[in-house]
């Protein structure tokens, strides 16, 4: 039996430590004193440390049927839903480092509320019990608003023949590609003969074997903001090819989750994801590339990055509506369950596999995945993050997710992407002003965070739902994933976004699930080589093994 519950305040001060004494429906007006532990609440409440809609939110758009709601909990809680959205799957985080060392998981509860109806209410309950029987309730309200129109809308297109579309990389790897590394001229010319030797087994990427000329579109779609409270337009792009005469279409669409910096709905010719998009649609294939929140049309907010839900629900979103669209129905097969496979690198391998977690617990009776492809990604949010404080505070020990840590490169990761979209769009209590200095992090905030104090503890459940590694029921979670081959990619040389990220996530999967890890892709000597030149630029191997990576999927696509 629990000694005492906890209260998760919504408030500023968002996970000051309450106890509760109560009996049915609800505790006390006042606290008990804190020494009588022995007796527990037969009835009380888990609140929502994060949600979406948020709760009482109005004008939720009635076709976004799926939501989540998240709590921290304890061991041995079964679950249960009630009220209007009675289905749902409980993934369960493992925590630590808390002001209180009772909560010792964050359940994420990724719920399913079919047939909503346009101006109505609705009310759900989370029902966590113990094994004594005692219980604790998560409730949540929203009502909806009136549905909109289905379908994506076209802002601009740009139509690329073949032979454009089969020359395209080898010109990026050429100039954009080099120029965007930066490379300092002591040792521009070894790292670019390096690259050029590595880059020599490219051979997909520089000669893909394009089929088909495509046309690829900006487009604009109905989904929610952050906080879920309304329906407003992301932007995105679709690339289709140009077909005349008799065309079979492929049996998968094919989604992309985009890299750090990348916006492939600006259609912007040097950038890899765009190009990569015209590869495969060049192989007949209809490809969809959201722009996460923060980017494209909604690049005035802070970046949704590494928010698993939310980039994962605006993907879902823009994939839905391009499957209701019936412009598209030509370009992929007839069927009652559209398969995908799914690819993201760096960020967008974090986004890949939140969005294979989302379809296959929120979207599985319709959507089918055969295959992921996941690089370089964060999966081990919470670790890779409070890497970057050890970093700050000099208390790495030469940790696998500290000792790389690089104050121009990796720091600001944490201060001007990861920081932003967490401070602004959950509740955690804390302004980003007493967090950052510009590309700096405050020393007040490290030393709080890795000392456990309580202030900072709303911030660590929000890296904790967005890890995957500390997920402790897989295959009670993922379960209907297990038909989908995973493949994932991680160089050992990577000092970006340590190898752990993949190793921890691999051995977490590889007893219940089809996973093959391809670390042998980014491994080689000529990785160890360029990771040699370049000990005080860590990005570099980061990115040459996202383009390994490309070169396989595209092989194995086309």
């Amino acid at each position: 039996m629990k000694p005492y519950v906890v209260r998760l305040q919504r408030t500023l001060l968002y996970l000051s430590l309450t106890l509760l004494w109560g009996c049915g429906g609800g505790g006390s007006s006042s606290d008990p004193d804190p020494g009588l532990i022995g007796v527990t609440p037969t009835a009380d409440a888990l609140l929502i440390s994060d949600a979406q809609p948020l709760d009482n939110a109005v004008a939720v758009d009635p076709v976004q049927q799926n939501l989540f709601v998240s709590h921290l909990g304890f061991d041995g809680l079964s679950t249960s839903y009630t009220g209007d959205c009675t289905q749902g799957v409980a993934v369960r985080h493992a925590v630590r480092s808390l002001a209180d060392a009772q909560f010792t998981e964050l359940v994420d509860h990724k719920v399913l509320c079919p047939e909503l109806q346009d101006n109505r209410s609705y009310a759900l309950t989370v029902v966590n019990e113990a094994a004594d029987g005692d219980r604790f309730e998560t409730p949540l309200s929203f009502s909806t608003g009136v549905a909109g129109s289905v379908g994506v809308t076209v802002t601009d297109s740009v139509s690329s023949p073949r032979s454009a579309v089969q020359a395209a990389f080898a010109d990026y790897l050429a100039g954009a590609f080099l120029d965007d590394l930066e490379l300092p001229a002591s040792v521009d010319t070894l790292v670019t003969d390096a690259l050029l030797s590595l880059a020599g087994g490219w051979s997909n990427l520089i000669s893909p074997g394009a089929i088909y000329g495509v046309t690829s579109e900006q487009v604009r779609y109905r989904s929610r903001q952050p906080d879920g409270n309304n329906t407003t337009e992301l932007s995105g792009l679709v690339v289709v090819p140009d077909t005349s005469g008799a065309f079979t279409p492929r049996e998968q669409i094919i989604v992309l989750a985009h890299a750090t910096g990348s916006t492939p709905g600006d259609l912007e010719p040097t950038n890899a994801w765009f190009l990569l998009a015209n590869i495969l649609a060049s192989y007949g294939y209809l490809v969809v590339a959201p722009d996460n929140w923060g980017r494209g049309v909604s690049s005035a907010s802070p970046e949704t990055y590494l928010m698993a839900n939310r980039t994962a629900a605006n993907a879902l979103d823009m994939v839905r509506e391009v499957i209701a669209d019936g412009r598209y129905a030509a370009y992929t097969a007839s069927t009652d369950r559209p398969r995908l496979v799914l690819i993201g690198y760096s960020q967008g391998g974090h986004t890949a596999l939140a969005l294979w977690q989302g379809v296959i617990t929120q979207a599985a009776e319709e959507l089918a995945i055969d295959a992921l492809y996941a690089g370089g990604g964060p999966y081990n949010l919470y670790a890779t993050f409070e890497g970057v404080l050890q970093h700050a505070q000099d208390t790495c020990a030469d940790t696998e997710y500290c000792r790389d840590v690089n104050d121009e490169t990796t720091v600001p990761f944490a201060t001007n992407r990861v920081l932003p979209g967490f401070i602004t769009y959950t509740d955690t209590g804390l302004n980003l002003a007493d967090l950052v200095n510009g590309d700096t992090l405050e020393q007040a905030f490290v030393d709080g965070f890795l000392a456990n104090t309580a202030e900072y503890d709303a911030l660590k459940a929000m890296l904790f739902q967005s890890s995957f590694t500390n997920v402790t029921n897989p295959l009670e979670a993922w379960g209907e994933g297990r038909d989908s081959q995973l493949i994932f990619y991680h160089s050992e040389f990577d000092r970006l976004v340590p190898q752990a990220n993949a190793n921890e996530l691999v051995a977490l999967l590889e007893t219940d699930f089809n996973v093959d890890y391809r670390a042998d892709a980014c491994s080689s000597l000529g990785y160890q080589t360029l990771s040699g030149l370049t000990p005080g630029i860590v990005g570099v191997v980061h990115a040459v093994c996202g383009l390994s990576m490309i070169d396989e999927v595209v092989a194995e696509l086309r």
